[in-house]
């Protein structure tokens, strides 16, 4: 559930998935034009990837709140209730 809502949200950002070939995509294209020195490519890259991390995690975090805040259950508190399940069927036969 919250994976859908993080890729939902990703999506209603206009976010991109920033994989490594894509941030040496863009950075490439940056050295191409002169916008860039070829020595700072791969910290560039680096960087962007650091900084992409940091905002899915930020997200991500974000979403938990949100999911808490309705009162959705998470998989851990589905998993929990699928045990006490088992655990009553057990009882019963």
């Amino acid at each position: 559930m919250i994976e859908l809502v993080r890729r939902g949200f990703f999506l209603g950002l206009g976010a991109l998935d920033l994989s490594r070939e894509r941030a040496e995509t863009l950075v490439n294209e940056l050295v191409r034009r002169g916008e860039l020195k070829h020595q700072e490519r791969k910290g560039t890259i680096d960087e962007l990837l650091r900084g992409a991390e940091r905002a899915e995690e930020r997200l991500r975090k974000a979403v938990e709140q949100a999911v808490a805040a309705l009162g959705l259950p998470t998989k851990a508190d589905l998993a929990r209730l699928e045990e006490r399940l088992a655990a009553l069927e057990k009882k019963i036969k």
